[in-house]
């Protein structure tokens, strides 16, 4: 490129200078009337085509998908707690009464309360897995329950430097295929590990093997996810295309707490799992059938989308060798890249700790039971699900209509989305009723939505070829923590 300039600039020293002089005012003229309409035109879905937004949409779909398949395991653990508690208190009732029995039948006595105790549904002889009222009982103990939820986010955090690196020298969208259809077919095997073991310990090591690979699998995704989408988000549309692809990660708790609940009281707890498995196999197929890695390899793609974002998104990224060198110490040194690690880890912390703590909080501070707790926690992921793209788009829209640069507006919204979040967590512990905590926590998660605009965004444009790589880092970071 470098050279191709220089040989571009010495063709034009070469040129007459009175060619020169009249081709300027109508190269100008042109320029800026092509300026203007692609100023018009760039902003919001406004470009030519729209393949690039069917990518965002698909990779939100994804991430509901996977991130929404967590909330069957929390469920479902929860109430076999309970169902293994009521169990064990049901089995010492009857070896008390079998024990009551046999005295008294070699006594040759007979209680006078004594009657046959029959089985009740769920116990030893029944196998509810497929039950709306009954569901199979296990012994799970909290040192399990840690251990299985725990097996997820060990494979995460493994997997995601890797995924990130596999981004830079292979295809991002093959891979992130790959990381849904191994995340989804493993998922069809948990309900049947119940089914397969010889007894509760060999079921637990069991899914905690097949959770382990689930995390490892899924360590890749949010990495390819932007490894995607640098080859396809101009520099004025990036805050939006951006923001509406990750929204998944919201709407995934979002829809995946009430439908795990609703389809468990259903069909029971096994259905679930084979749901999300099949709508993510299902996702696969369209995403490996239409979407290609790059624009130049995309043989479904419109000529004008196709020279629109040939002339939008930057040749080195485009057309950037496989075989690049990662710049490992640049990476590491970079005081903007530690922004974003910290950036990314506080703003995850919170969002886990409102996804996977607040059921407990609800309960221990208002007492509210499992379907009143999954109500109200809807409306903060529904918050942070409006505000995540309507940051992305108002960022494109500063941009086009101020004088504001790139920086102060990545800047701009970051401070605003994690102000505005700390102000409502920090109020949150004063509430004294569900329905106030409610809506602090809403606003909390709400505003915080407005922070990915700023250091999410940020990352494709400080190193545009290895942001799945730095995403990976950050998102092992944030995991960790």
């Amino acid at each position: 490129l470098q050279l191709s300039r220089k040989s571009g600039s010495r063709s034009l020293e070469a040129a007459a200078p009175e060619e020169r002089n009249s081709a300027m005012p109508a190269a100008a003229s042109a320029s800026g009337a092509s300026i203007r309409r692609s100023r018009r035109n760039e902003f919001c879905c406004c470009g030519p085509g729209r393949k690039r937004y069917l990518i965002a949409l698909l990779c939100s779909l994804g991430l509901t998908v996977v991130i929404g398949m967590r909330a069957e395991m929390v469920a479902i653990m929860d109430y076999l707690n309970k169902r293994s508690a009521s169990n064990s208190s049901s089995a010492a009732v009857v070896a008390a009464a079998s024990a009551a029995s046999a005295s008294a039948a070699t006594s040759s006595t007979v209680h006078p309360a004594g009657e046959p105790v029959v089985g009740k549904p769920g116990g030893s002889g029944s196998n509810g897995m497929f039950q709306p009222s009954t569901h199979r009982p296990m012994p799970w103990q909290n040192m399990a329950n840690d251990l299985i939820e725990n097996s997820l986010f060990i494979g995460y955090l493994v997997a995601s430097p890797i995924g990130g690196y596999l981004t830079v020298h292979h295809d991002s969208s093959l891979l992130l295929g790959c990381s849904v259809a191994l995340t989804c077919g493993l998922n069809l095997f948990l309900p049947l590990v119940t089914q397969i073991a010889a007894d509760i310990s060999a079921s637990i090591a069991i899914i905690v093997l097949l959770r382990l690979l689930q995390g490892l699998a899924e360590g890749c995704l949010v990495p390819a996810v932007f490894g995607t989408l640098r080859f396809w988000g101009p520099e004025t549309e990036r805050s939006s295309l951006l923001c509406s692809a990750v929204i998944g990660v919201s709407l995934g708790p979002l829809i995946g707490l009430p439908v795990c609940q609703e389809i468990e009281n259903a069909w029971g707890w096994a259905v679930v799992f084979y749901i999300y498995a099949n709508i993510g196999l299902i996702w696969c197929i369209f995403w490996w059938r239409l979407i290609d890695e790059k624009p130049p390899k995309d043989q479904r793609l419109g000529k004008r989308e196709r020279q629109y974002l040939e002339t939008a998104v930057k040749k080195k990224v485009l057309y950037a060798d496989r075989r690049i060198r990662v710049p490992w110490k640049e990476i590491f040194k970079s005081r903007p890249v530690y922004a974003i690690f910290f950036t990314y880890a506080a703003d995850d912390w919170t969002f886990q700790i409102s996804s996977v703590c607040m059921q407990s909080y609800y309960h221990q501070m208002y007492n509210t039971d499992i379907a009143r707790t999954i109500f109200l926690l809807s409306f903060p992921f529904l918050a942070r699900s409006l505000f995540v793209p309507i940051g992305g788009f108002l960022a494109d829209f500063i941009k086009l209509k101020t004088s504001l640069n790139w920086t102060a507006i990545r800047k701009l919204f970051a401070g605003l989305g994690f102000g505005l979040k700390a102000f409502f967590f920090v109020a949150l512990g004063f509430a004294n009723d569900a329905v106030v905590a409610t809506i602090l926590l809403s606003l909390a998660l709400g505003f915080s939505g407005l922070a990915v605009a700023g250091y999410a965004v940020n990352v494709m444009e400080l190193a545009p070829n290895f942001c799945g790589l730095v995403m990976g880092f950050a998102n092992s970071i944030s995991t960790f923590t």
